[in-house]
């Protein structure tokens, strides 16, 4: 999904199509953008045959452009990436071969987050030290993301994401981790995450903010029949809760006056 990224799109575009695993449909789904993205996107879309390229006809927001990406893609697994972000360059192969020799329905890696304000790269591994099972991704606050995994198709289709919400994986993500049959972990790759101003992540503080209740609300009826249902539950509340303390709260300076 592509909204006002002139500056990023081309290296995120760059490190998918040199991937080490050639077999890909790359769907870019453009959303109205008011800069030059578009202009960009066209000229990918003549380098390479594999980008399809997808208007929106009006703005509609990240949800609704993954949405229609989902609609447009054709192939068995499905994965997110951010239109500011990139992977390393080996990135699908590793994971399908995860996925392949797990039997898996996913497949995750760590991401690295770019902090460009700041000029920093840190690590977020998606579990800690350790057993690498559902509830302990879940508990190291990963587990909502879309972008750093590989999602077998029929899995992650059964929900689509909330259009006009924000933190809008989380009830499409969680309950695709936990139905899926055995998540496999894909190490030494990563997804490189930009933290940059502007960006969803990095607007401030707003009503909008408290979509992240409504998202724990509909992830959690739709998991309600898990043999895990108390231990996710506490699990996800928490760390939803903290990433709204820790990273939405702490950058607004009215709340420390």
């Amino acid at each position: 999904p592509c909204y006002n990224v002139e500056k990023y799109v081309a290296k995120c575009l760059d490190s998918i199509i040199n991937q080490t695993y050639k077999d890909l449909e790359i769907i870019v789904v453009e959303d109205c953008s008011k800069d030059n993205t578009y202009e960009i996107l066209k000229e990918y879309e003549k380098k390479d045959k594999r980008i399809k390229l997808v208007k929106n006809k009006k703005n509609g927001g990240l949800s609704f452009s993954r949405n229609a990406g989902i609609k447009a893609s054709t192939g068995d697994y499905l994965s997110f990436i951010d239109s500011d972000d990139y992977i390393d360059l080996n990135f699908y192969e590793l994971m399908i071969n995860e996925i392949d020799s797990n039997n898996a329905d996913i497949a995750i890696c760590n991401m690295k987050i770019v902090d460009e304000i700041n000029d920093t790269i840190s690590e977020t591994e998606c579990y800690s030290n350790h057993e690498f099972n559902l509830l302990n991704v879940i508990n190291n606050g990963l587990a909502a993301s879309a972008c750093n995994k590989l999602f077998k198709k029929s899995i992650i289709t059964k929900h689509l994401f909330e259009v006009g919400k924000v933190n809008e994986d989380i009830a499409v993500v969680i309950p695709a981790l936990v139905n899926a049959k055995k998540i496999a972990f894909a190490k030494d790759i990563h997804y490189y995450y930009i933290q940059r101003g502007g960006s969803i992540q990095n607007s401030g503080f707003s009503d909008k903010r408290f979509d992240i209740f409504y998202g724990v609300e509909q992830t959690l009826e739709r998991i309600k029949n898990c043999k895990q249902y108390d231990e996710i539950k506490e699990a996800l509340v928490y760390n939803q809760l903290i990433a709204l303390l820790l990273f939405v709260v702490v950058k607004e300076k009215k709340f420390f006056k």
